[in-house]
């Protein structure tokens, strides 16, 4: 086993990098190669989460959102960085009155929102559960509560008084002024006041994703690290990554109902998995009101692209592409 406290001891030599704390969302492929990539590396994450779309935090057991490969490879990877970094990858859920997003969507006779070409799907039941895991994950919230500016405690080292916001308007919001020798409470003055100590989080957009890179940002909470693009990685080395060690080369983690997925991924799913097939049919009988799309192809539903020759499939367009949080790529 690599020694996990001297970074850069296997592959390419790299500049020694040193995280007060590294954070991974496990979302698909590409972010499992990336982990795979940093074992190699001799790098450790403190944590690692998967947001799973088909479960809630009333009942985790149920394995309702992703297809079945997907949760057998999630198993694996999960043991396998347990065993390698002492780190399994923790599944966070949302809260919800509903079982899933699935069943979200029976109940109230809609389709994910990602049909009608929004995303909030992918907000609500991957986004904000990780958001929430985070923000009462302890070790985090000790290090967010310590202040970039004067390195002292949130509460005990900062003078709270009421401001304007920095724009002049709007109603007057608590700000957190530092203790120092000579305080100087302005809110248009940046180094005066509270502002946490961002943990890194790591993303595993590939090398030729530049696009997807360009808009992400860092912010008070967070510095995104691509160690993939560092590394050079592209489709192929993180391939390559998950037979160096005998591991299964995942398929696309989405939904198996989810609108984004493309002609070839319906027809798939057909072919393998036809009670999910069915199962994601019954979704679009049961929804009402549409008037803007035919079903979860948008302009063509499920059902009817398996009623047609295959020669014929052609001519259906697919679904728009969108940066979606549930796709492991934007390809």
């Amino acid at each position: 086993m690599l020694n996990l406290k001297k970074p850069g001891v296997v592959g390419d030599v790299l500049k020694k990098r040193e995280f007060n704390f590294l954070a991974v969302a496990c979302g698909g492929g590409r972010n499992m190669a990336m982990l795979i990539g940093m074992y190699e590396k001799g790098i450790r994450p403190d944590v690692i989460t998967f947001a799973d779309t088909g479960s809630t935090e009333g009942d985790p057991t149920r394995r309702d959102g992703e297809k079945p490969e997907t949760y057998a490879v999630l198993d694996e990877f999960s043991d396998w960085c347990e065993e390698r970094f002492d780190c399994p990858i923790r599944r966070v859920y949302k809260r919800s009155k509903y079982k899933s997003l699935y069943d979200n969507c029976l109940q109230t006779k809609t389709l994910p929102s990602a049909a009608y070409g929004l995303r909030s799907c992918s907000d609500k039941w991957k986004i904000q559960p990780q958001e929430r895991f985070m923000n009462n994950y302890a070790p985090v919230v000790a290090i967010w509560n310590v202040c970039q500016n004067c390195g002292k405690d949130k509460k005990t080292g900062h003078v709270a008084k009421f401001s304007k916001p920095m724009t002049g308007e709007g109603k007057r919001k608590l700000v957190r002024f530092c203790r120092t020798d000579n305080p100087v409470f302005d809110i248009h003055e940046p180094t005066t006041f509270f502002y946490p100590t961002a943990i890194t989080k790591a993303i595993g957009y590939h090398a030729g994703e530049q696009s997807r890179i360009d808009k992400a940002h860092d912010d008070e909470k967070y510095k995104l690290w691509f160690p993939l693009m560092e590394w050079g990685w592209y489709t192929e080395e993180c391939i390559a990554a998950f037979k160096r060690h005998g591991l299964t080369v995942p398929i696309k983690s989405a939904c198996y109902f989810c609108p984004s997925s493309t002609k070839e991924e319906v027809v798939w799913l057909h072919d393998n998995h036809p009670d999910l097939f069915a199962r994601a049919v019954a979704l679009e009988d049961n929804a009402e009101d549409l008037r803007t799309v035919k079903g979860l192809g948008r302009h063509w539903t499920w059902k009817e692209l398996m009623q047609i020759a295959p020669a014929d499939r052609k001519a259906l367009p697919n679904p728009s592409k969108m940066n979606c949080v549930c796709l492991d790529t934007e390809d």
